[in-house]
């Protein structure tokens, strides 16, 4: 159970660190081909698609952890049900 909440702390920090900022900055790439809208950001090194490719690398790489959290605590439904019983 320690390791689903370590799993999900370091998750919630990255969010708050860089994966917020760098979802924003792409969607404001997006608007910009898109809609044709003034830059919203200096561009940095990573174009559009390599943004977007690195962003949904690291959101797969959580959902394989968050998945394996998961497991784990519904693994303990039997601990629980032979603790009530």
């Amino acid at each position: 159970m320690l390791a689903a909440v370590d799993d999900l702390d370091r998750f919630c920090a990255q969010w708050k660190r860089e994966l917020r900022g760098d979802l924003l900055r792409l969607h404001g790439m997006a608007h910009t081909v898109i809609n044709g809208a003034p830059l919203a950001s200096v561009p940095g090194e990573e174009g559009l698609s390599e943004l977007a490719f690195s962003l949904a690398e690291e959101f797969r790489d959580w959902q394989e952890s968050l998945r394996s959290s998961i497991v784990q605590l519904g693994s303990n439904r039997g601990t629980r049900a032979r603790i009530a019983g």
